[in-house]
């Protein structure tokens, strides 16, 4: 009886290994590109939807704001 069940558990085909090792290593590399690569981009309209001004990556607060100062018109309020 152990001579049948060494028998049937034959080591797998080396396609399978290779392939079965390309799918993972695509799927984590797949996997990284989808949730960690993607940049923002922060894109102002007007009410008609024209496009006045955009900027990819990440943006700061007063980069922000100076987007809008500018692009705009806004008064930016300070407290003193």
């Amino acid at each position: 009886m152990k001579a049948k069940k060494n028998s049937s558990k034959k080591k797998s085909h080396p396609f399978w290994q290779w392939f079965w090792l390309t799918f993972l290593v695509v799927s984590l590399w797949y996997a990284w590109y989808s949730f960690y690569v993607p940049t923002p981009t922060t894109i102002f309209i007007d009410p008609k939807g024209k496009v006045i001004d955009y900027a990819v990556g990440k943006v700061r607060k007063t980069k922000f704001l100076e987007m809008l100062k500018i692009k705009k018109g806004f008064q930016i309020n300070k407290k003193q």
